[in-house]
């Protein structure tokens, strides 16, 4: 173990079990957890500089308490998320969080998580329509596939954090859904720390917002929601100039709705009962689940994810060999299906 403060530095990838690790470290009584989140803005800031310009030196208050310490934010690997026009800044993120954190001096070893590439863009397109979208699968990698392309290039991420650091251990949040003893003793053996104490795997178990629970099964309903919601507000917002008592409504109504929409569907689609979301979902008469939810990576894609995704992981010694090549099989099927 180093002398640095903080046993590693967990950066990431979105959607590869971020919000339960979290909630874990945090709940541990054993461990201390940092949360690195205010860090992203700047990382992102400098992103768009292109990696470029002086990084201000980062002052973290963290505890000295003797527990082990552990920093996270997935934040730090991933950004402009359904903002396609800044996404051309996202090949820069890697060198900029390496970086800023190398300049914090709290650890020598970064953790990553990944998990079957496929299985993340379906995940990360269900996030999207969580967080207010409505377009297909499809469209959501038409759209923003430079996202795909540059989140996943581990190739990238791996060589900026080497400059800077000792270790970038590579774990799969496949391994953890699938084997959970196997993944927590890769994870005490690659990372030298222990594993959070089970009254950490008690709470988490007994809390709710420790699942980030996925909405895949109602996924259509919520896009139909929202798109609806949308068409509703822009065309409020679109009126033209109206009497002057109804001008005066409109700019008391319209804010806070723009503010609401996104999380009265989504709170809907979470709760409610299968009877009013097949109700709604008939009024709103959206298109095949399947379609939907289909998508087709080019050639391209599917080699850049084969040679930076599952070949990096190839190179590592814990994400077990079984699961890599079955990304990379499902990549070769997906080719060819």
């Amino acid at each position: 173990m180093s002398g640095k403060p903080v046993r590693f530095i967990h950066i990431g990838l979105g959607k590869c079990g971020s919000t339960y690790l979290q909630t874990l470290w945090n709940a541990d009584p054993a461990g201390n957890f940092v949360n690195l989140a205010p860090l992203t803005d700047t990382v992102k800031k400098y992103a768009t500089m292109g990696a470029e310009g002086k990084l201000p030196e980062v002052r973290m208050n963290l505890p000295h308490n003797g527990k082990p310490t552990v920093a996270s934010s997935e934040g730090l690997s991933w950004g402009f998320f359904n903002n396609p026009e800044r996404q051309k800044h996202l090949q820069h993120i890697p060198m900029s969080g390496a970086k800023l954190l190398a300049k914090a001096r709290m650890s020598d070893t970064i953790l990553v998580m990944v998990r079957d590439p496929l299985d993340w863009v379906r995940a990360v397109h269900e996030q999207s329509i969580k967080e207010g979208g409505f377009g297909s699968a499809a469209d959501f990698v038409e759209t923003q596939r430079r996202m795909v392309r540059d989140i996943l290039n581990l190739d990238a991420l791996r060589k900026a954090y080497e400059t800077h650091f000792k270790r970038v251990v590579f774990l799969s949040s496949d391994e953890l859904k699938q084997a959970p003893d196997a993944f927590w003793g890769r994870y005490e053996s690659a990372l030298d720390t222990p594993r959070p104490s089970e009254d950490a795997f008690s709470t988490v178990a007994a809390m709710d917002e420790a699942s980030n629970a996925s909405v895949q099964d109602r996924v259509l309903e919520l896009a139909g929601m929202n798109r609806a919601l949308n068409l509703i507000s822009d065309a409020y917002e679109g009126l033209p100039k109206l009497p002057a008592h109804a001008e005066q409504e409109r700019g008391t109504l319209l804010p806070p709705f723009k503010m609401a929409k996104r999380w009265l569907a989504r709170r809907i689609v979470e709760h409610a009962p299968d009877e009013e979301i097949a109700e709604i979902a008939a009024a709103l008469a959206p298109q095949d689940r399947e379609s939907f939810s289909a998508f087709q990576l080019d050639g391209q894609l599917l080699g850049q994810l084969e040679r930076r995704f599952v070949d990096v992981l190839a190179e590592q010694s814990d994400v077990p060999d079984a699961l890599v090549e079955g990304y990379r099989e499902r990549l070769a099927n997906h080719r060819t299906g």
